[in-house]
């Protein structure tokens, strides 16, 4: 199984780049210029941003936070921005981000909570049946049961909030 996702992955790391091209280079600039500025931000604030250049950003964060070079910070926000648009192809995307060992801890959180949050109201079971696959995994347990109890507190909706510092601590210790 682990295989078969990083295949998948290696895949859609060597097809986003040829991808990318495709994409507005204007458009991707001025995402990108907003994923990286620095400070706190909501991620609601962000997506309004972001929406503000384009209807369809979900193309241009995935790009992102698949380009090599991009601080990791830049790349969570762009993960967890496509919370906001739950299509098939997000929701590959964020499982095989989730799936990739390979990826640095905090991007696989990210993609953790950006799931739960864009999909668990859609799909309930199938949502708690991929994370809990996830469980046994000692890095990812505490963010799937925290990811799901949030989702399942907050009610269909509501986004991830900014993460608690004592969880940003942890997160920067795991870089």
């Amino acid at each position: 199984m682990k295989t078969i996702i990083k295949f998948i992955v290696l895949f859609l790391f060597t097809g986003s780049a040829s991808w990318a091209q495709s994409l507005d280079t204007a458009t991707y600039s001025r995402i990108k210029s907003i994923i990286l500025q620095t400070g706190h931000q909501q991620v609601e604030e962000l997506k309004t941003q972001v929406d503000q250049i384009t209807s369809d950003p979900a193309p241009y964060l995935k790009s992102i936070s698949n380009e090599s070079g991009v601080r990791i910070y830049a790349k969570e926000r762009a993960i967890l921005l496509l919370q906001f648009y739950p299509t098939e192809d997000i929701e590959t995307f964020l499982q095989q981000k989730i799936g990739d060992d390979a990826a640095p801890k905090s991007l696989r959180n990210f993609a953790v909570r950006s799931y739960a949050n864009g999909f668990y109201w859609r799909n309930q079971t199938k949502v708690e049946g991929f994370l809990k696959e996830f469980r046994s995994e000692s890095n990812l347990r505490t963010v799937v049961d925290r990811s799901l109890e949030e989702v399942k507190s907050n009610g269909p909706g509501k986004s991830f909030q900014k993460p608690k510092p004592d969880e940003i601590q942890r997160q920067k210790k795991d870089r």
